[in-house]
């Protein structure tokens, strides 16, 4: 009788850690889809924002940065300007969060530019990317990327 009551012990026993470990890597999942998650949208909304340039959306703005630089916001060129809206929506937001990241615009073989707030960033990272079609028929596609942490 002893010896059965020991075994429903140590059955006990091996259920709840087995039980254990499958909750913690669920946990995990869960917090990488959060992670990607907050990286696809981030660069879906910093797209579609509205910006004080004549109420043009980010996105616009991207397109005349690549290609003519025709605008003019507040007295300088549509790149400068998307850097600065960029650099201040992603310092107010994942920033403040703890987040490390790197946002980048790239035009063809051309780096618009990239932005980076990485403090000791894993190699475990998260991308969130948009593709523009560029204002010129036929010409380089804009790529928008976010990486966080």
């Amino acid at each position: 009788m002893g010896l059965a009551v020991i075994v429903v012990l140590i059955s006990l026993g091996f259920f709840l850690i087995v039980q254990f470990m499958i909750a913690s890597s669920g946990e995990a999942t869960n917090d990488q889809f959060a992670r990607e998650t907050l990286a696809q949208n981030t660069v879906n909304a910093m797209m579609l924002t509205t910006t004080t340039c004549h109420n043009l959306d980010m996105t616009k703005l991207i397109k005349d940065c690549a290609s003519a630089r025709e605008i003019s916001c507040n007295g300088i060129n549509s790149c400068a300007f998307v850097e600065d809206i960029a650099d201040e929506i992603l310092s107010k937001t994942l920033k403040v969060w703890g987040n490390d990241y790197e946002f980048a615009i790239v035009s063809g073989d051309r780096q618009l530019f990239n932005l980076v707030n990485l403090n000791g960033c894993p190699d475990d990272r998260d991308a969130g990317s948009a593709f523009i079609p560029s204002k010129d028929i036929g010409g380089d596609r804009i790529f928008v990327r976010l990486l966080v942490c």
